[in-house]
């Protein structure tokens, strides 16, 4: 039979590169590239030629394989130099290709030259195209992304510099929590710390769209999803449901949550909030006075949202400012679950400035 790529056969055992690059090349919005081992050499063959805005690598990085040369640290200038995004996982085994989040290839090689075949002496290696993924496909798709760790410059020099210390000695296995990240004790945070939906009632909302799904959700608003799923712990895989009272926890354990909270005890105006976020956030990228002021309307949607009645916004002389109500608990409830939305911010879903894995 032949498939949608004009090869015959369903199980391909011959010009995987040539039948990888296709099928990436067509992919109109969306890209995953997926396998434990990946060079720049075989990452380019695949990649070379497409045109989709959105492309996520997913690999996995230890010492002695990028000592060895089965894993590439160069592929992440190669991505960042496209705007695309590189994210590892601890224990990747899975080898495919997803094509806006319809189809996938599915294979035993890994995106290499050996694995390619594109060396005279390459792998024994065989792939098969799925024309359509099912919803609980895309589910596993999803919880795999969010179980996954995003590339940045801090931790792209961390690997450059193990992996040189490791030549020529023997070569150490690094843990996958040894990768620098944020540290919610220091004195300033970065925006990166708070949350990227512009409320719970939307990340419940994005978190059941795509476990579903029925659509795939913009890439903005997944960006922002994967960004808050990491922010608040949530359990991999699905295996743990995602509750409001979970997510409730979760927000006011934050440490520059707990750090607004003590700075509005006693009450505080929109202006005063935005100068303090401005000073807070002094550690990390500036945001810009818009991205600023979204900011602060994100922060307290899910300060009043998540506090089940204990905060509320008042306006006294047509300014906001947001109290505490004295003797109840912001624990005690959930107020998000049939509230409307504090802000109208219907086009925000994940400014560049707190998700993008650079």
């Amino acid at each position: 039979m032949e498939t949608d790529l004009g090869f015959p056969g369903s199980l391909w055992t011959e010009d995987l590169c040539a039948r990888f690059s296709a099928f990436a090349r067509t992919s109109k919005e969306q890209l995953f590239i997926i396998a434990p081992f990946i060079t720049r050499h075989g990452l380019e063959a695949v990649s070379r030629d497409v045109s989709a805005p959105n492309v996520r690598v997913i690999t996995t990085w230890n010492v002695p394989d990028l000592v060895s040369g089965s894993s590439d640290l160069s592929i992440y200038p190669y991505l960042r130099s496209r705007r695309w995004e590189l994210r590892l996982h601890r224990s990747l085994h899975a080898k495919l290709l997803v094509q806006d989040w319809r189809s996938a290839i599915i294979s035993t090689a890994n995106i290499t030259q050996s694995g390619l075949g594109i060396l005279a002496e390459g792998n024994v290696e065989c792939a098969h195209l799925i024309k359509q993924l099912a919803s609980a496909d895309r589910r596993w798709l999803f919880w795999l992304l969010c179980d996954s760790v995003p590339v940045n410059d801090e931790s792209y020099a961390f690997y450059c510099v193990d992996s040189s210390s490791a030549r020529g000695a023997a070569p150490k296995r690094v843990l996958f929590t040894e990768a620098p990240v944020a540290h919610e004790s220091s004195t300033h945070a970065d925006a990166a710390r708070l949350p990227a939906t512009r409320s719970p009632k939307q990340l419940l909302s994005n978190l059941v769209t795509a476990s579903c799904g029925t659509q795939s959700l913009s890439p903005e608003a997944l960006q922002a999803t994967l960004h808050d799923v990491h922010l608040f712990g949530l359990a991999p895989m699905g295996s743990v449901p995602v509750t409001p009272e979970l997510l409730r926890d979760r927000f006011f354990d934050l440490a520059i949550v707990q750090n607004v909270l003590r700075f509005i005890d006693e009450g505080r105006y929109f202006g005063e909030l935005k100068r303090w976020l401005r000073t807070f956030l002094s550690g990390g990228i500036a945001p810009t006075r818009p991205e600023l002021t979204t900011c602060t309307q994100v922060l307290l949607t899910w300060i009043i949202g998540c506090s089940g009645g204990a905060y509320r916004v008042e306006r006294p002389h047509h300014s906001q400012r947001i109290v505490r109500i004295p003797g109840l608990s912001r624990r005690g409830g959930i107020g998000f679950l049939n509230g409307e939305e504090l802000y109208d911010n219907r086009s925000f879903e994940a400014p560049a400035y707190r998700t993008a894995g650079h």
